[in-house]
């Protein structure tokens, strides 16, 4: 159960670290304003 549940965490991760890189290549500015 627990081995499940770290591997459907793990999959999650990496589908919102895919959106985030995707997001951030596509409005740079945004990005940037936003870190100031």
């Amino acid at each position: 159960m627990s081995g499940n549940l770290s591997l459907s965490l793990w999959l999650l991760y990496g589908v919102i670290n895919q959106i985030t890189t995707c997001y951030r290549q596509s409005i740079p500015e945004l990005v940037l304003s936003d870190e100031l």
